[in-house]
């Protein structure tokens, strides 16, 4: 909160995005409702509406949801890295011997 408070004051009202006119406003009327409740939204993207923190959930839920999210993020991780390694072996390989 003191960051995105920071970040408003050093911008222009001017140049406010609707988000920042709202989160501003907010803020200038001590209002903590524009603040994320439950769940991240990387949590709400890879389908996690709901599971965590959800009405009466258990401790367990929680856990078992968040370590599915981490085994996805873990599995995109991996993706990425190997897409990049393969890039860069290809570049290896195309500038080998021009040096």
């Amino acid at each position: 909160m003191v960051c995105v408070h920071r970040y408003l004051e050093g911008k222009s009202e001017t140049e406010y995005s609707g988000v920042e006119t709202f989160v501003d406003k907010q803020l200038k009327a001590k209002s903590q409702d524009w603040l994320p409740v439950r769940t991240t939204f990387a949590a709400q993207n890879l389908g996690f509406q709901g599971e965590i923190g959800g009405e009466g959930g258990s401790g367990g839920a929680e856990k078992e949801a968040l370590a599915l999210l981490e085994e996805r993020l873990g599995a995109k991780l991996e993706g990425a890295l190997k897409r990049l390694d393969e890039k860069v072996e290809a570049l290896a390989k195309s500038t080998k011997g021009k040096a």
